[in-house]
């Protein structure tokens, strides 16, 4: 029952709780919350490799404002398509609002999947070696929208 009254807090509204138990004093929960989705259509895919270092660009309009956990998720499964089509050693996204511009500055975000999560270190792994990658410099907002950044691995 404890463990029920604290999901409250822990877990929003929308989310169904279901039973766990307990070990060892450690909670193991038999069912996550689904992801929420958010809609987004791939506007145009450019290639800025220099040299042997390939290197895409996304440009990708969405819905609507995001959440850093939609950046997440839109660009693993960005990425995810893209590394099967071809090896590369960085991925850039520039995300876009409905009715602005995408050729220019992002309105609704940006990210950078690459060594460190730097783009400017992908020259500094073999094309294909994807071990130092991490979803990196996430903004969420416009330039002119005080954004949020950070750097964290991509699981």
């Amino acid at each position: 029952l404890l463990l029920r009254i604290l999901s409250s807090f822990i877990y929003p509204e929308d989310c169904q709780f279901t039973t766990g138990t307990v070990f060892g004093g450690q909670v193991s929960v038999t069912d996550t919350p689904p992801a929420q989705t958010v809609s987004y259509e791939i506007v145009a895919r450019e290639d800025t490799s220099f040299g042997t270092v390939i290197r895409t660009t996304y440009r990708v309009g969405v819905g609507g404002p995001l959440t850093e956990e939609d950046v997440r998720l839109i660009t693993q499964e960005i990425i995810d398509d893209e590394t099967k089509r071809q090896d590369v050693n960085a991925i850039m996204f520039f995300f876009y609002l409905p009715g602005t511009d995408t050729t220019g500055v992002y309105s609704a975000g940006t990210a950078r999947w690459a060594p460190d999560g730097d783009w400017a270190s992908a020259d500094t792994v073999e094309t294909g070696d994807y071990s130092r990658h991490a979803l990196g410099a996430i903004e969420v907002g416009g330039l002119s929208a005080n954004p949020t950044s950070q750097t964290t691995p991509l699981d």
